[in-house]
């Protein structure tokens, strides 16, 4: 007579194991998924063009690459009616990656103050620098000469 074994409960406590170890396994696999690689620092200022806000305008920080890393995402922010704006890199407001970015001036609307030389894309010839561990304030005063400048049309 042959008998048979059945052994229900190692088979269940065998298959939580393997479960279990799974999903520690993907955990922390998974520890930095979510984390930045680059630190991000504050950054607010004012943009103008001979004294105006240059309202309605996009800004976006473009860091530039050290050797083979990666430099970091771009931030971006709208530039407010009074010619202010705070960049947003992950989340909003929260700044720009430390170090040093190329700066480009958007102006989608071409809605610009009295007197201004109208531009689509401007690109600032002077990086800005971006500090760690502060809130940064970076300014752009342009005058119309840099306007006709920087124009990416005028390259």
């Amino acid at each position: 007579m042959s008998r048979i074994v059945d052994h229900p409960v190692h088979v269940h406590n065998f298959a939580a194991t393997c479960c279990a170890a799974f999903c520690l396994m993907v955990v922390i696999a998974c520890g930095g998924c979510n984390r930045n690689s680059v630190d991000i620092a504050p950054v607010r200022g004012k943009v103008t063009v001979d004294g105006k806000p240059l309202a309605k305008a996009k800004i976006r920080f473009a860091p530039t690459a050290k050797g083979n890393t990666e430099p970091g995402k771009p931030a971006w922010a709208d530039v407010q009616s009074d010619g202010t704006y705070r960049l947003t890199t992950h989340k909003t407001g929260d700044g720009a990656v430390v170090g040093e970015h190329w700066v480009t001036i958007l102006n989608p609307d071409e809605d610009l103050p009295q007197g201004v030389p109208s531009f689509s894309r401007l690109m600032l010839p002077k990086k800005a620098q971006v500090a760690a561990a502060k809130d940064n304030e970076i300014n752009f005063a342009l005058s119309s000469d840099d306007v006709k400048k920087s124009r990416e049309d005028a390259r």
